[in-house]
């Protein structure tokens, strides 16, 4: 294995568990699912009361959508927020202010240490990515967790490299400049074997 290259260091804050938190929030708005089952139970909800009222007024669809739209929203915003305070409170024990964590990437590998742990990460390990918040978020493939890293533990060079083989690229060797004293073979003015210069058997 070569030598992983700089090491780049990150230390947290008292705000990194609030930002970690919100960039988890943000991922998974931008996924759709909440939007989604809201609308799946503003759907159902008003069905429900055009359908079991009791009354000329309980059957009006302006008052069903209404009241429908102002209680799935309630119920919508309760739970994102009550999911928004557990991730807090689980960042806010895995980030407490003053840990410090350093990466060093090789050529398709990814260190990662903190006190007292150090991991290896292979880049084709790794089967999405996304960049939200100040967060690098990267899903493990064949499981259903996921790696959630600074920005500042990966820069944009060494990202680039990760986004390529993610996305199927291996990364190229750099390639020698040809020696210019040497013939062009495509050239046609260099010297070529006619059939006047072959030796005849």
């Amino acid at each position: 294995m070569d030598d992983p290259g700089p090491i780049h260091r990150w230390v947290a804050d008292r705000s990194s568990a609030r930002h970690a938190a919100t960039a988890l929030l943000i991922q998974e708005l931008r996924r759709g699912r909440i939007l989604a089952l809201g609308l799946l139970l503003l759907v159902g909800m008003i069905v429900l009361l055009m359908t079991t009222g009791r009354t000329e007024e309980d059957h009006d669809p302006l008052l069903a959508s209404l009241f429908s739209l102002g209680l799935v929203g309630f119920l919508v915003l309760c739970a994102v927020g009550f999911a928004h305070w557990q991730r807090f409170r689980v960042m806010r024990v895995q980030l407490p202010p003053g840990l410090e964590m350093t990466s060093q990437f090789g050529p398709d590998y990814l260190v990662l240490r903190r006190q007292w742990a150090e991991s290896t990460l292979q880049f084709d390990g790794f089967s999405d990515l996304w960049v939200v918040h100040g967060w690098v978020l990267l899903r493990r493939r064949q499981v259903t967790t996921q790696v959630m890293l600074p920005c500042e533990l990966l820069p944009s060079d060494d990202l680039a490299r990760l986004r390529l083989v993610i996305a199927g690229y291996q990364p190229r060797e750099p390639v020698e400049p040809a020696d210019p004293a040497a013939p062009d073979p495509a050239d046609p003015s260099g010297p070529s074997e006619g059939p006047a210069d072959r030796e005849d058997g």
